[in-house]
């Protein structure tokens, strides 16, 4: 019987380790979108993320980004998205 060692360390997860949910912005009448957990080292990928998701969903108009601070200090910040009509 014959073993191979593979060259290359073996990845087994793709892609983006975290999934954000824009699907509330596919209805028209929604105002914002809160994402929980996040700092701010994490707001380039959300962004990018977001236009990506918009341009494949064909969702057009204008947002804005709002962090919220923390209620409790011990609690991790979160991040709105807001469509500005």
């Amino acid at each position: 019987m014959r073993y191979e060692d593979p060259v290359f360390k073996i990845k087994r997860q793709r892609g983006r380790p975290q999934r954000y949910d824009f699907t509330p912005f596919t209805n028209p009448k929604t105002e914002y979108v809160l994402i929980e957990n996040v700092d701010m080292e994490e707001y380039d990928s959300i962004r990018s993320t977001f236009c990506r998701w918009r341009r494949i969903n064909g969702i057009e108009g204008r947002y804005e980004y709002d962090f919220l601070p923390p209620k409790p200090p011990n609690h991790p910040k979160s991040l709105i998205i807001w469509r500005t009509f």
